[in-house]
């Protein structure tokens, strides 16, 4: 899920959207959600398994996780909830009533 059009396009700043009431699991890889600019909301998804990371970010995006559950699979050691491309930009990232197991790590 890739929500932002390009690099390059700075009218995404304006996008808000709401990631809600999902289930990531077993054979997802990566972008649940990859966000370029804008404002996004994750709220009460259930993330198991994915093999890469889970909500990833660039061009300074304010991300608001809020209720999510990850659970990292236990046979590997590089998991990681979040990804942020610290070559680009940095961005905003909160996180509420957050449950983490199996040693993911947010970068």
């Amino acid at each position: 899920m890739l929500l932002g059009a390009q690099n390059n396009n700075m009218d995404d700043k304006k996008m808000q959207v709401t990631v809600a009431y999902n289930h990531f699991g077993k054979g997802l890889v990566q972008r649940m959600p990859r966000v370029r600019w804008g404002f996004v909301h994750v709220v009460n998804n259930d993330y198991t398994h994915w093999e890469l990371y889970a909500i990833g970010g660039s061009q300074g995006p304010t991300i608001l996780s809020h209720g999510n559950r990850f659970i990292a699979p236990p046979h590997k050691q590089h998991y990681r909830e979040v990804q942020n491309d610290l070559s680009v930009h940095i961005y905003i990232w909160h996180q509420i009533k957050v449950l983490i197991e199996n040693m993911c790590i947010y970068r």
